[in-house]
C-alpha cells in the first residue's frame, strides 16, 4: 500500500526544493542585471528630463516607461511628437522598431520552458536588447523562469525608477543640461551596434544603408516619417545579404 504521510512528504519536500531553486536563480539573474540596471539607470533619468521639458506630464511619462519600456521607441516617440509628426506616423515607427522583439521572444522561446501563457508574456514583455543579450549568453541550455524574472524585474525596475528621477527633478536641472543628457541614448546605440560592426560586414552594410536611407527620405518627408521607409529597406537590404551569404555568394 501507497503511505500517503510518506507521499505528502515527498511532495512537500519536492515543493520546497523547487522554490529554493527558484529563488536561487531569481537571485542569480539579479545579479546578472546590474550592470544593466546600472546603464538604464541614467538613459532613464534623461527620458525623464526630455519627456518633461518636451510638454508631457509627469504621470504621461512614467506610464511610458511602465506599458512601452523600450528606451528607443520612447526617445523616438518625444522627439515625433515634438516635430509635430502625425499620430500615425509615430504608432508605424514605433511597430516597425520594435518588430525585434517577435524575433528575440521566439528565440527564446525555444530555451525555456513555461506551459502558462501569462508566465510567458510578462517574460516577453521584459525582453529588452541587453537582457536578451544576456539571457542568450547563458550556457545551459534551458534559460530557467526564475532567472529571466529576475533578470527582466531588476532592469524594469531601474528603467522605471530612473525615468520618476528625472522627471522629478526636472525643475532643478538646467535646461541646457538637460539637453545634452539626450546624448547618452546615442551613445548607447553606438555601443550595441560597433560590437556588431566589427562581427560582420553585412551589419556594417545595413547600418550605413539605413542611415543613409533615412536621410535621403528626410528631405521630402521630413524626419518623422522618414524612419519608416528607411528601416523597411534597410532590413530587407539585409535579407538580400544574409540571403547571399547563406547560398556562398
Amino acid at each position: 500500500m501507497v503511505n500517503p504521510i510518506g507521499s505528502m512528504e515527498g511532495l512537500e519536500a519536492e515543493a520546497a526544493e523547487h522554490a529554493a531553486s527558484l529563488k536561487s536563480e531569481w537571485r542569480r539573474g539579479v545579479r546578472a542585471a546590474m550592470p544593466i540596471a546600472m546603464g538604464y539607470f541614467p538613459i532613464a533619468v534623461t527620458f525623464g528630463l526630455l519627456a518633461k521639458s518636451s510638454g508631457l506630464g509627469f504621470g504621461i511619462s512614467i506610464l511610458m516607461s511602465l506599458f512601452v519600456y523600450s528606451g528607443a521607441s520612447q526617445f523616438l516617440t518625444v522627439g515625433m511628437l515634438a516635430a509635430g509628426t502625425p499620430f500615425i506616423a509615430v504608432v508605424a515607427a514605433n511597430l516597425i522598431l520594435n518588430l525585434r522583439h517577435v524575433v528575440m521572444s521566439t528565440s527564446l522561446a525555444r530555451r525555456y520552458r513555461l506551459e502558462k501563457r501569462l508566465p510567458a508574456a510578462i517574460v516577453s514583455f521584459g525582453i529588452t536588447d541587453e537582457t536578451f543579450v544576456v539571457a542568450s549568453n547563458e550556457k545551459s541550455p534551458f534559460v530557467s523562469t526564475g532567472f529571466l524574472f529576475g533578470l527582466n524585474a531588476t532592469a524594469y525596475a531601474s528603467w522605471a525608477a530612473g525615468t520618476a528621477a528625472g522627471a522629478v527633478f526636472t525643475a532643478w536641472i538646467p535646461e541646457d543640461l538637460a539637453a545634452s543628457m539626450g546624448v547618452a541614448l546615442y551613445a548607447m546605440f553606438i555601443a550595441l551596434l560597433v560590437p556588431s560592426m566589427k562581427k560582420s560586414r553585412n551589419v556594417t552594410a545595413v547600418a550605413i544603408t539605413g542611415a543613409a536611407l533615412s536621410w535621403v527620405f528626410s528631405l521630402p518627408l521630413g524626419p518623422g516619417w522618414s524612419i519608416v521607409p528607411a528601416t523597411l529597406l534597410a532590413a530587407l537590404f539585409g535579407m538580400i545579404l544574409d540571403r547571399r551569404k547563406g547560398n556562398g555568394a
